[in-house]
């Protein structure tokens, strides 16, 4: 490197609803993750190359047709995903990483982030973040494709079917601190450990309740319509949101803690010269095996209950078009009573506490060469799996990985509980830039798909520690 100052940004702009950033594979194992592997295991800020690090990334689930309407439409919206209830057109392009009837989508700012490493023995990192996670139970696909694609799609037919259904969406901000010392450093082994506590805020809940009959049907002006057939709802929800507003009464708060450790063999850097024109010390990492395990986002969201309410209704036949769909997902707590006849029924909704998407994390990581690794990474839901939370599937994902200081490119293969189909992605990092996606074979679909890729890009500026 011939500078080490690399110029980037807060954040740009790229996908759609995660999460976490747990959803970043190829970029979650690198040696050269910085911000981004901490959040995949606190324990990675000991032993950083980094003398500091500044980050800030977008990432979120979409689908093919996020690209499809960047033209057309506002292609920012996805910034909006995390703080905004309208969804309905955002989630047109955003799909789910979990194949029907499971639906799972998720999205996160990761603002303005620091890594600083006094020593190569320990070091600190505070990031901010704001997430969104939607998660869905028994959705029968053909409404999901009406919902998505919209029930004047040709790719949406008249079927008809039973509905028992539950959607859960979760929202909230988060600033984290970590520490990370390395409690053991020898010549041929080294152990890590690391802690992350994280106040949340800003929280709002809401969880929407479905059963009856659905149908779909051609009507004779040639618009499809969804028809509800003894249908019942009860829709919990807290205080509204209030775009761009992290303090409101209502909000729920809470605290979340990570912890992990890391052990890696062999040694630290190979230490030999490039060749005899320029004798400098090759310091790529030299470990032959790198494991690490780590326990994230364990807490809660806490409610007050002073703004919550529970909204229930019925109706014995209910006809929605596409006008009304749209209108739904404008504002989904005022609006979804209207689709049944007669006044809800209305009570306040009381104080709650709602758990986070827990995940224990697992990971190998095997050098096969000089810059060339293979990693592989088990990520386990630690979340009750209904849909009273919004939670996040089981992973198993494989990731063959080139790096180096200025440079790398990981292909992952996932494999996700509930998918019937493996997900092939791509991630890369060159110079301040890092960006990628979870599922191209999903975004390369040639009519569009309802399983979707989770994307994220992301910039930063760094200064190396000197050896």
């Amino acid at each position: 490197m011939t500078k080490n100052l690399r110029f980037g940004c807060l954040c740009l702009l790229l996908a759609t609803a995660a999460t976490q950033a747990q959803h970043m594979p190829g970029l979650m194992g690198s040696n050269y993750g910085g911000v981004y592997r901490i959040l995949q295991n606190p324990s990675a800020v000991a032993g950083s190359r980094y003398r500091y690090q500044v980050v800030g990334t977008i990432g979120s689930s979409i689908t093919n047709r996020y690209f499809r309407q960047m033209a057309t439409n506002d292609f920012l919206h996805i910034i909006r995903i995390p703080y905004s209830d309208k969804l309905y057109r955002d989630l047109q392009s955003i799909g789910s990483l979990t194949e029907a009837p499971r639906h799972t989508v998720t999205s996160e700012i990761i603002g303005p982030s620091v890594l600083f490493s006094p020593d190569r023995r320990q070091a600190f990192a505070l990031h901010t973040r704001m997430q969104s996670f939607v998660y869905g139970q028994a959705l029968p696909l053909p409404l999901t494709r009406a919902y998505g694609y919209g029930l004047y799609d040709r790719r949406v037919t008249p079927g008809s079917g039973a509905l028992n259904a539950t959607i859960a969406q979760q929202q909230y901000a988060e600033v984290g601190l970590t520490y990370g010392l390395r409690v053991f450093e020898g010549k041929w082994h080294r152990l890590s450990v690391g802690a992350t506590g994280r106040r949340l805020f800003g929280g709002v809940y809401r969880q929407l309740q479905l059963t009856g009959n659905y149908r779909i049907q051609q009507d004779v002006t040639d618009e499809k319509s969804l028809v509800l057939d003894r249908f019942q709802y009860v829709l919990n929800s807290t205080a509204p949101r209030q775009e761009f507003q992290l303090s409101a009464p209502g909000y729920g708060t809470g605290w979340a803690f990570d912890a992990g450790v890391t052990y890696e063999i062999g040694k630290e850097i190979s230490g030999r010269a490039y060749n005899a024109e320029t004798p400098f010390a090759d310091l790529r990492p030299a470990y032959l095996l790198r494991l690490s395990a780590a326990v994230m986002n364990s807490g809660s969201l806490r409610f007050s209950g002073s703004q919550s309410r529970e909204l229930s209704g019925n109706s014995t036949r209910t006809v929605l078009f596409q006008k009304d769909l749209d209108r739904l997902g404008d504002d989904i707590v005022s609006q979804f009573p209207t689709v049944a006849p007669g006044a809800p029924s209305e009570r306040p909704g009381g104080a709650m506490t709602i758990e986070l998407p827990g995940m224990l994390h697992l990971e190998a990581d095997l050098r096969l060469a000089r810059s060339f690794y293979l990693n592989g990474t088990y990520l386990k839901n630690m979340s009750a799996v209904s849909g009273s939370t919004a939670s996040m599937p089981d992973r198993l994902i494989v990731t063959p990985r080139f790096e180096d200081a200025d440079a790398e490119v990981a292909f992952p293969v996932s494999i996700i509980d509930g998918n019937q189909r493996v997900a092939v992605g791509m991630s890369a990092r060159v110079g301040p830039l890092a960006l990628g996606f979870s599922n191209l074979t999903s975004m390369l679909h040639k009519n569009g798909d309802h399983r979707g890729t989770y994307a994220w890009v992301g910039l930063s500026f760094w200064g190396w520690h000197k050896e």
